[in-house]
This record gives C-alpha cells, structure tokens and sequence, in this order.
C-alpha cells in the first residue's frame, strides 16, 4: 500500500504551455519526453525533466485531440478537428503523412504494436482503420455500430475497442470477425485497457469511472469522488495495474487503488479542469495537462 505522498511532489510546472487547452499529454515510451496534443493546433515535444521544447508539429488546421506514440518512439499519430489522421516520423515534423475518411473531428486515435494499423473515433460515429503499409490514404475498413460520437479507441493485438457517447463499449475480435457489445448506460468518454488486456476501464459523465472484466462486461469495480458531468476525461491505469487516475472537473486528480475502490490521493496544483493524465513507463511520474494548457509532473516524495 502506497501512503498519501504518492505522486505528490510537483516535478515540472508549466503555467501555461499554450494559454490553450492540452488535451491530451503522453510519455513516450522511454519516459524521456513529454507529447502535448494542443487547442492551438500545435503538438508539442518536450524534455519531461525539464520542460525544454525540442520540436513542434505543425500540420493540423484545427485543434489537436489526441495522439498515441509507437513502441519505438520513432513515429506517432495525431487527430483533431480538421478530419484527419496524420502519422508522423517524429524526427520530420515538416513531412507527415495524411489518412482521411471521416467526415467529422477525430476524438481519439491509436496504433498495433507493430505499427501497421492506424485506429482512429470520431464525432461522426465511426471508427475508422488504415493501413500503414499500403499507398492508400483511405481507410481499409469502417465500423459503423455506434449511434453516437466515438470518443475513445485502443487496439490491441487481435481486438479494437471502442467507447461512444451512446453509453456502449464495443469489442471487435479481428481474428474471428465477432463483436461484444457492453452497455454502460451512461456517456462513455475515455476507455483503456489493462496491462494484461483483461479489463477495460471506462470513464462516464456521471461522475464515475468503471472497471470491467472484458471477457463477460461484469463491473468489477466503481470509482467515484471527482466530478466529470460535462467533459470528456482522460483516465488510465499505473503500469501495474494497481491504481486508477483521473482528472477532474474541480481542477484535482484522482487517485484510486483498484481493487477496493478507495481514494488513495487527491492532487491539487492545477487552477483548471484537468482533462488529460499518463503514466511514465517506470511508474515513477504523473503527468497532467488542464484546459487552460497547464502541464505538470508529479513523483513521490
């Protein structure tokens, strides 16, 4: 068990980055680096020991969504509000190649370990897929179940799972063609996957954040204290599957131990809605971003 200085010592403070919202933030999978997906339609790459900017991206006509890095951080993906996917090489940030197909913002896209497929969600209600290997720019395959805006997507490496604003979390097997359908009832706006691909953790507006085993969709557990009615929060896991973190729309983050629930700590350094959270790869920092482009990173004491 882990005390009550458990991510509580301020690492880096940027106040602001942008003046901006930062709506998503991400390690890289050294942990050396800090990816900033911004309002202003800029991504930023940052030393996230220092808060250095090494290189922007410059490409998105309209604000930036989300972003997910490959396992070699050596290329990522971005979305947004200008429709299109583009899939970077992080070294040439003047050249990035463009996906299109939907005809709405792209709330949230994701990578295959391998790099090969690009799974993006969008407004439009579609989840799309695109094939990194082929010249084509179109999408190979598009899902169309959901009846509402797809707000979160994550593949792993026979699944792609998807969370809509119609209250459903919907899990697509590749290999057998099947597809699970859960219902939550409620918004769903942030889904992600535990380590071991067992569980789905799924965030909601009405103030809670569900833990599900993916096999059968039974809850496992319920997390509950922060407050999110009217914006789409951005929950995870910790690296080993032992606790839970969430922004919040009191400017705090949430910290829970997974298996009994409980709030193992509240964060309180941001002066805005936190809308965005990530864990290092070492599980040793936090980072956080808010909606009024503050990023912060946290470790123990």
């Amino acid at each position: 068990m882990l005390n009550d200085s458990f991510f509580s010592s301020v690492l880096l403070n940027l106040q602001p980055v942008t003046g901006q919202a930062i709506n998503a933030v991400k390690f890289d999978p050294s942990g050396d680096y800090l990816f900033l997906a911004a309002q202003n339609r800029l991504v930023y790459l940052l030393n996230s020991s220092s808060g250095k900017i090494f290189s922007t991206y410059e490409a998105h006509h309209r604000e930036v969504l989300d972003l997910f890095i490959d396992k070699s951080s050596s290329k990522f993906v971005s979305c947004g509000g200008d429709k299109t996917v583009f899939h970077w090489d992080i070294e040439r940030p003047e050249s990035p190649r463009k996906y299109y197909g939907h005809t709405m913002r792209i709330n949230s896209v994701c990578m295959n370990d391998e790099g090969s497929l690009i799974v993006s969600g969008s407004f439009d209600t579609t989840v799309q897929i695109f094939d990194t290997r082929s010249r084509q720019k179109r999408p190979i395959q598009t899902l169309t179940d959901a009846k509402d805006s797809i707000s979160s997507v994550c593949i792993n490496q026979y699944q792609i799972i998807s969370g809509s604003v119609d209250g459903y979390i919907r899990t697509y097997d590749i290999r057998q063609g099947s597809k699970i359908f859960d219902c939550i009832s409620e918004p769903v706006t942030c889904i992600s996957e535990s380590s071991d691909n067992n569980c789905i953790l799924s965030s909601s507006l009405d103030n809670t954040i569900r833990l599900l085993d993916k096999s059968d969709g039974t809850l496992l557990n319920s997390f509950t204290g922060h407050s999110n009615k009217q914006y789409r929060l951005k929950s995870c896991f910790d690296k080993n599957d032992e606790f839970v973190f969430s922004g919040s729309e009191d400017s705090s983050i949430y910290i829970w131990e997974m298996l009994s629930g409980n709030v193992l700590n509240v964060l309180n350094a941001h002066s805005n809605i936190v809308c965005s959270v990530d864990v290092s790869p070492d599980n040793l920092r936090l980072a956080s971003s808010s909606v009024n482009g503050q990023v912060i990173v946290w470790g123990s004491s």
